[in-house]
């Protein structure tokens, strides 16, 4: 594993963790709240480049043999950050319930106790296609949500099954997470 921190895998994570911090926050809470059609959708595609870094960074690590163990730390904090943060923002607006986020991020705060836990046993809970799925569904979502004006009557169906289907699959993941933890817990 290469150990070389400055990779354009680590800095494409540490400007998807710097954006999704700062700048993001601040511009879903000053245009999405106005509702019109444009700021709507120049969000949505905001939050899509900003999903886009997320494949990119470690298709690239992987691609260019350059994942490092600060970027397999930082990846997984960058998503927490955008999804969670996002998900937080959104509650603010009142443009969606609290009950999905505190679901969503409950979950994540479980998973990583879980992983520091597996490193501490000198084992590790690679991220999974259960993860991968996770993260897509969660991202749709929230780009689903940003991209699509409020119109409570239209939307209700559709965002409450995107919803359901998000947090089903949210915590589908976190089994097999818990799952595969106990297998090397129980071995060690």
């Amino acid at each position: 594993m290469n150990q070389k921190v400055c990779t354009i895998p680590t800095v494409l994570t540490m400007f998807r963790l710097g954006f999704a911090l700062t700048v993001s926050p601040f511009l879903l809470i000053r245009y999405l709240p106005q509702g019109d059609y444009y700021s709507s959708k120049l969000l949505a595609v905001m939050m899509f480049i900003l999903v886009l870094t997320d494949f990119l960074d470690g298709y690239l690590a992987r691609a260019c043999n350059t994942v490092t163990s600060f970027g397999k730390f930082l990846d997984p904090l960058a998503d927490k950050c955008l999804v969670g943060g996002t998900l937080l923002v959104l509650v603010y607006l009142k443009r969606i319930v609290l009950i999905g986020p505190v679901i969503i991020i409950a979950r994540e705060i479980i998973i990583s106790i879980i992983r520091y836990s597996a490193a501490q046993l000198h084992g590790e809970l690679p991220v999974n296609k259960w993860g991968k799925w996770k993260a897509t569904v969660q991202y749709g979502y929230l780009i689903y949500v940003i991209g699509t004006p409020w119109i409570p009557a239209y939307d209700f169906f559709i965002e409450t099954t995107l919803l359901i289907v998000t947090i089903l699959i949210t915590m589908l993941s976190a089994f097999f997470y818990i799952k595969k933890f106990f297998k090397l817990r129980n071995k060690g």
